[in-house]
């Protein structure tokens, strides 16, 4: 009796995998570079000190990064679009005020 050819799929079975393929063999790249503080006396780039555009989300909403303090919360009120912003500083104010003195 011959044994079947390796080109042959037996319903229930797994493919065998092709050697040299998993991704352990394959070199891994730098998630991120890392870089040195900036020397005294050193310039700074053009531009450095402007804020990034917020991004949005697809709610309209801005996407800011976690924080503790008024700044964050003052942020994300005025990247809100415009009847969003209108709600966001009424609601900060009724906060404000609720809160302990």
């Amino acid at each position: 009796m011959k044994a079947p050819p390796d080109s042959v799929r037996v319903p229930g079975k797994a493919k065998p995998k092709a050697k040299g393929t998993s991704r352990a063999s394959k070199p891994r790249k730098s998630a991120t570079k890392s870089k040195s503080p900036p020397k005294a006396g050193a310039k700074a780039k053009p531009g450095a000190s402007e804020a990034k555009p917020v991004k949005l989300l697809s709610s309209g909403n801005p996407q800011i990064a976690k924080a503790d303090g008024d700044a964050p919360v003052q942020a994300y009120i005025a990247a809100m679009p415009d009847w969003k912003r209108d709600i966001g500083r009424w609601l900060d104010a009724l906060i404000e005020g609720s809160g302990p003195r």
